[in-house]
């Protein structure tokens, strides 16, 4: 029970983390590509490892089991 409401925090605050950079990449749409590149790479791959995370902690609270 405690592994579903630690993906119930987690799940919001990934959600918010996909919509401020959504409203990050249309705010900086008109700046420089190659200076925000490392920054977007950077960014995404939070979202992706909070995504897995996610997932994992939601996959261990249905199955009880840490794999």
């Amino acid at each position: 029970m405690i592994p579903l409401l630690w993906y119930l925090l987690i799940t919001p605050i990934g959600f918010l983390l996909i919509v401020a950079y959504r409203f990050f990449l249309h705010a900086i749409k008109y700046d420089s590509q190659k200076t925000n590149t490392i920054f977007h790479k950077q960014l995404k791959l939070l979202i992706i490892i909070w995504g897995v995370i996610g997932l994992w902690v939601l996959v261990w609270s249905y199955f009880g089991t840490c794999c």
